[in-house]
């Protein structure tokens, strides 16, 4: 669906989501404006540990999705990781963040921003495979108290069967049961 088929109102809600200048028209513009979403909600906690320009990392970012057809998976968050650089543990003592926590914020927010703008882009995306972004939202949800920023390869994989096996357990409707584990972050939210 494009621009000519939409309310005022919601055309006003995607221009706060993703811009004024956004060019619904232009499903690749709206791709990378997802992704710079992702990237500036990852930075929540990023921007003290992480030092990569932004249009660098999204671009590096978008062919990362390109490579994997749009499809989740979590090797996408173990290429997405590498743009971090080495070391798996980003600054020190209790002010740290892991790699591996901002990469799954990042790729995560991207699938969640493609699916809130899935009517302006082309790409056919399957988010049935996807993972939940994990915030404190979400975490505390979960009863949990890992910090998102600081997750663990293990630590996120516990987390996520973890929703999985809480997703079973509910009704969803037609919308949400086509999400994945992105559906908790919609029941949460």
């Amino acid at each position: 669906m494009k621009t000519g088929e939409k309310s005022y109102k919601d055309l006003f809600l995607m221009k706060i989501f993703l811009g004024r200048e956004a060019d619904f028209e232009n499903s690749e513009d709206i791709i990378m404006r997802c992704i710079k979403n992702a990237y500036i909600d990852m930075l929540s906690a990023g921007r003290f540990y992480i030092k990569c320009d932004m249009e660098e990392t999204c671009i590096a970012v978008k062919k990362i999705f390109e490579e994997h057809g749009y499809k989740f998976s979590r090797q996408m968050i173990e290429k997405t990781l590498l743009l971090f650089g080495r070391e798996e543990i980003i600054g020190k003592d209790n002010k740290y963040a892991t790699r591996y926590g901002l990469a799954q914020k990042l790729v995560n927010m991207c699938f969640k921003n493609f699916y809130i703008c899935s009517e302006y882009i082309d790409e056919k995306i399957d988010f049935s495979l996807c993972d939940c972004p994990l915030d404190s939202v979400v975490l505390s949800k979960l009863s949990s108290n890992a910090v998102w920023s600081k997750l663990t390869e293990e630590k996120y994989k516990e987390i996520q069967d973890k929703i999985n096996q809480m997703l079973k357990k509910v009704t969803l409707d037609k919308e949400l049961e086509k999400l994945g584990n992105l559906a908790f972050d919609f029941i949460v939210w």
